[in-house]
């Protein structure tokens, strides 16, 4: 259902407000661009405790659906 190629890190970062370098798991963030309905959803769900672990890139960043990203912690 879902078909995409993950863009350089450069235009990763551009789109999802996370930081260049960061794993792929940032391209969640353009699943929750499909419709508010699906972010809130994923949100009523928690998604920080789902996604969290989870949302962890090579980069040792990672960025939740809200487009927060953060530094990862070594």
């Amino acid at each position: 259902i879902f078909t995409f190629t993950l863009p350089q890190p450069q235009e990763l970062n551009k789109r999802t407000g996370g930081i260049a370098g960061a794993g792929p798991y940032t391209v969640y963030k353009d699943f929750a661009r499909v419709g508010t309905l699906v972010q809130m959803f994923i949100k009523n769900l928690g998604y920080h405790a789902l996604y969290w672990p989870i949302g962890w890139g090579p980069g040792g960043c990672f960025t939740t659906f809200d487009g927060q990203g953060e530094q990862g912690r070594t």
